[in-house]
C-alpha cells in the first residue's frame, strides 16, 4: 500500500507541474532557446528520520546536469538529474534525483548577469545502506542560480539551495529528511 500511495503522490505532483507550466507558457510567445547545464559542488549534512529515529548525515559531493526549456520570455521548465554523495552510518552511497523545476529568469543590467530562482519536485532513489534496503523518495528543491553570460552563449553558473526528501523509504521504513544544503558551480550553454 505504501508504494501505491507514493506512486499516486508522485504522479499528481508531476501532473500539477505540467499544468502550471502550460498555464505560464500560454502567457506570451517564447523567443529564447533552451539551456544545458553541468554542475559540481557540495551537498551538506542534515537530519534524516528513519521511522521514529533521527540520524545525522555527513556532507559530501554532488554533481548534475540540467536542460531548461523556455516557456515564456522569463520562465523556464527545467529537467534535472543530480547525483549526491550520501554518507551515513559510516557508509557512503549515491542518491540519484530526477526533478522538474520551474525557473524565473531575472536579467540584471544588460542581461549578462541573470538570477534564476527555481523550485521543483522530483523522484530520488538510494541503494541499500546498512540495514535499510533500496529506498525511493518524493523530493523538493528550492534554489537560486546565478549565471554570468560570457559570450552570449556560454555562461558560468553558481547555485545555492535546499533539498528535502519529503517522503519515502520502502515497505519496512518510512524515511524523510532535510533540509540539506547544496552549493554548486558549473557551466551553462
Amino acid at each position: 500500500m505504501y508504494s501505491g500511495f507514493r506512486f499516486y503522490l508522485i504522479f499528481a505532483s508531476i501532473l500539477l507541474s505540467i499544468i502550471c507550466a502550460q498555464t505560464v507558457g500560454a502567457q506570451d510567445a517564447v523567443k529564447y532557446k533552451g539551456t544545458f547545464g553541468l554542475k559540481f559542488g557540495y551537498y551538506g549534512g542534515g537530519t534524516l528520520e528513519v521511522n521514529t529515529a533521527e540520524w545525522e548525515t555527513d556532507p559530501g559531493l554532488c554533481f548534475g546536469t540540467s536542460l531548461d526549456f523556455p516557456l515564456t520570455h522569463n520562465f523556464y521548465l527545467g529537467a534535472a538529474v543530480d547525483v549526491a554523495q550520501f554518507k551515513m552510518w559510516r557508509e557512503s552511497e549515491y542518491l540519484l534525483n530526477m526533478a522538474l523545476l520551474l525557473k524565473k529568469r531575472i536579467p540584471v543590467g544588460s542581461g549578462s548577469i541573470q538570477i534564476r530562482p527555481a523550485a521543483g519536485l522530483g523522484y530520488a532513489v538510494l541503494n541499500e545502506m546498512a540495514f535499510v534496503d533500496n529506498t525511493d523518495y518524493l523530493t523538493l528543491q528550492i534554489l537560486n542560480e546565478f549565471v554570468a553570460v560570457i559570450n552570449g552563449k556560454i555562461g558560468m553558473s553558481w547555485d545555492i539551495g535546499l533539498f528535502w526528501a519529503l517522503s519515502g523509504g520502502n515497505d519496512i521504513y518510512d524515511i524523510s529528511g532535510g533540509p540539506f544544503l547544496m552549493v554548486r558551480m558549473g557551466v551553462s550553454i
